[in-house]
């Protein structure tokens, strides 16, 4: 996959400071953990480190969405360490982890949406990610499009209110070509319109996929849009003769 130029975060003593790096990525578990431990800390921040989440394993728990973590505030990041501590277990294929949930995350970078990616085209186990408004960028857009291509698990993405460009929103539309699991797409609110191309990019693609029955994105190519609605019922139809099929 493809990196852009990126900012790596750092955390020093609380406070964190941003240098532009060239992204180079050691093995998966070594760089979660040099995230959050590059930094130098005092001894009293080191010791409250050692028990923050991102030490964590299933057994101490699952993870929390980032909003409803309202810890006292520590010498470690309390958010920044769930952040790592979901992405480790994305990373490991943890059966705990089934929804990951960073909507509205001031603490998400391109090299965690590297991460995800990275991990998605692995991991067996999760269900649904929510990455709304993180400033996703199209990048990481083209790298979750090419891990949906392998991943045979996730049933929700939802990256509405990022960065994605017209380039992003394609990756996306090829990926569902090849894609049999995702249920649910939402890409809406992009800080630039999808453009004509990227809109029949969908339709196109909604030609081959009969999976996903939900979708969100302004679609304003009138052909493009009334395919994709009709194409999204189809679906909506199959699924419930599998259903009863089932039963």
């Amino acid at each position: 996959m493809a990196h852009a130029d990126s900012v790596t975060a750092s955390f020093l003593d609380g406070e964190d400071s941003f240098s532009p790096t060239t992204p180079s990525f050691p093995p998966r578990s070594s760089y979660i953990r040099s995230l959050s431990t590059s930094s130098s800390r005092s001894s009293s921040s080191r010791a409250a480190f050692a028990s923050s989440p991102v030490l964590r394993n299933s057994s101490h728990g699952a993870p929390l969405p980032l909003s409803a973590i309202s810890s006292p505030v520590r010498h470690v990041n309390p958010l920044l360490d769930e952040l790592l501590f979901c992405l480790e277990l994305l990373q490991n294929n943890d059966p705990s982890l089934t929804s990951l949930d960073l909507k509205d995350s001031s603490l998400f970078s391109f090299n965690h949406g590297s991460v995800i990616a990275n991990a998605l085209s692995i991991n067996t186990h999760i269900k649904s990610i929510n990455l709304t408004n993180v400033k996703l960028q199209t990048a990481t857009a083209i790298e979750l499009a090419e891990a949906l291509r392998d991943n045979h698990s996730l049933e929700s993405l939802v990256l509405d209110q990022n960065l994605i460009a017209p380039q992003g929103i394609r990756a996306l539309a090829d990926a569902l070509k090849y894609n049999s699991t995702l249920k649910e797409l939402r890409i809406a609110q992009q800080r630039q319109q999808f453009g004509t191309e990227a809109e029949q990019a969908l339709a196109d693609a909604l030609k081959v996929n009969q999976t996903l029955v939900k979708f969100g994105g302004q679609i304003r190519d009138v052909p493009s849009r009334n395919f994709i609605d009709r194409a999204i019922t189809r679906n909506k139809e199959i699924a419930r003769k599998k259903r009863l099929a089932q039963q």
